[in-house]
């Protein structure tokens, strides 16, 4: 009985552990998106304003062909009536007309544009934050390196010694201490500067009105859609204002394929700056060190680990920038968490401790909020890890879930340090009653980077219900996060069956 029980256990774990592998791999295969239904259930009225011009425009060309047709044929008639009559379309005017229409739908393509990109509860600006650009791509990506304790972190502006390898594995003394510490901090400084160039300069939006952006890999500068717009006036199949957005979001899309393969081409040419990078820190470091010394091995062998690790790291990261095919399935919440938790503790040195209490039954939720959830999760078990990595207080970070009235109630809190913790409760409070504002004038970062916005924007937006709630507060010592979600709203339907 006992041999039967744990054979039991240890399949439940192999089949947990493969669901959490393959919501992981969904993650990463939906960061590129756009809530386009969101968008277009939103204010797009000045388009259609915009589509009535365009219209009545159409209109005005096809009357102004139609009576200079028949002040022509009259004139002709007139003046020979055996003269064969040949049709002059009156080209100036008509060509006025067709410039007007030309700058009617520019204004339409650049109003429809600035939503897919800058909408900031859901356009593809607000998704490469979230997804991409907080917590996530930096972590991935300095993972190798920290695995070999080959870079270091900043306290107070200055990378802090790297004694793990100048101190406990070589046992440097004299002046090599001072060359090894200077030799490791220029390395950590180089591999921190190429990760923020690419997360600060490559995977960035720019348009004609964003210049600031001049390396953003995503380029969606008007004039390189001239052509497009030339061959929307040309399509008879756009007969409403609908029509023409839809036409303008394929647009879109296709030319964000064309930003993504730019995004992999940078990543991979960051990849061999980084592979360069390490080479010659072991190259320094052997100069300095010697080979003869006894941990030299070692370090080589960590420099090589490092050096497949971030390879795959990378082609990992390269992996995120295609479009999101969308896979319909179910998941419960536990599930979502589980996944979060794994992706903290694989891409962090030392990841906080993580305590999951789960007091409700195992209800599945549409494959649909997948995304908005792991979102929520990942930055709100981010924003802990931040805070344990400069604090050290320690302790758990425990995720509480319970369902009450049709509700499910989510308490995320984790240990404060008590210098800091009156300084929290001012910002917690600033913060609560600002978010809404925040996010509707597009100023997500303007919250310290916390992520906060960005979690409020997902309650109240990407969740199914107005009902839903989100509030942050300091109680106990500890900062608490309290999330109600409406749970008939995103529950799956009774046919729908979870995918194991």
């Amino acid at each position: 009985a006992f041999n039967d029980k744990s054979y039991s256990e240890e399949i439940s774990s192999i089949a947990r552990d493969k669901k959490i592998r393959e919501l992981n791999a969904h993650a990463d295969e939906s960061k590129i998106y756009v809530d386009v239904q969101s968008i277009k259930s939103g204010d797009l009225s000045e388009v259609q304003t915009l589509f009535e011009n365009y219209e009545a425009a159409e209109s005005q060309t096809e009357l102004l062909k139609q009576s200079a047709e028949a002040e022509l044929m009259d004139f002709l008639k007139n003046i020979a009536s055996d003269i064969d009559i040949v049709y002059v379309e009156p080209t100036v005017r008509q060509q006025e007309i067709v410039n007007y229409k030309y700058e009617i739908l520019s204004k339409i393509f650049q109003l429809v544009r600035d939503q897919f990109l800058f909408n900031p509860k859901s356009g593809l600006d607000n998704y490469l934050s979230t997804r991409i650009r907080h917590g996530t791509l930096v972590n991935k990506l300095r993972n190798s390196f920290e695995l070999g304790n080959l870079v270091t972190n900043t306290i107070n502006g200055e990378y802090s010694s790297n004694d793990y390898w100048i101190s406990r594995k070589f046992g440097l003394r004299d002046t090599k201490v001072l060359q090894c510490i200077a030799l490791f901090s220029q390395f950590s400084t180089t591999i921190d500067g190429i990760i923020s160039r690419i997360k600060n300069d490559y995977i960035q939006v720019k348009t004609e009105d964003a210049k600031d952006k001049n390396d953003g890999c995503f380029d969606y500068q008007v004039e390189y859609f001239s052509n497009d717009i030339k061959t929307l006036l040309q399509r008879t199949d756009i007969v409403t204002s609908e029509d023409c957005i839809d036409a303008v979001f394929e647009i879109l899309w296709e030319h964000t394929e064309i930003c993504l393969e730019s995004v992999k081409r940078r990543l991979a040419e960051a990849q061999v700056e980084m592979l360069d990078a390490l080479k010659q820190l072991e190259k320094d470091v052997a100069e300095i060190v010697g080979i003869s010394n006894s941990a030299w091995r070692q370090f080589n062998d960590a420099v090589i680990q490092c050096q497949s690790a971030l390879q795959t790291d990378v082609q990992a990261v390269i992996a995120w920038f295609k479009l999101s095919n969308y896979v319909d399935f179910t998941f419960t919440i536990d599930q979502v968490i589980s996944s979060c938790k794994a992706f903290v503790e694989n891409y962090n040195r030392a990841p906080i401790n993580i305590e999951i209490e789960l007091d409700t039954e195992k209800d599945e939720i549409r494959g649909e909020y997948f995304g908005t959830l792991y979102d929520m999760f990942h930055d709100l078990l981010n924003n802990a890890q931040d805070n344990e990595n400069e604090t050290k207080v320690g302790g758990l970070c425990v995720i509480n879930v319970s369902k009450n009235m049709g509700f499910l109630n989510i308490k995320v809190s984790n240990p404060v340090a008590a210098e800091i913790e009156q300084d929290l409760i001012e910002k917690v409070k600033k913060t609560n009653d600002s978010l809404d504002a925040l996010l509707t004038r597009g100023r997500s970062r303007a919250d310290n980077n916390s992520g906060c916005t960005k979690i409020f924007n997902a309650v109240h937006n990407h969740l199914g219900s107005w009902n839903n709630k989100y509030i942050n507060q300091v109680d106990n010592h500890r900062f608490v996060a309290s999330i109600s979600i409406e749970l008939d709203k995103i529950k799956a339907r009774k046919h729908e069956s979870i995918v194991s």
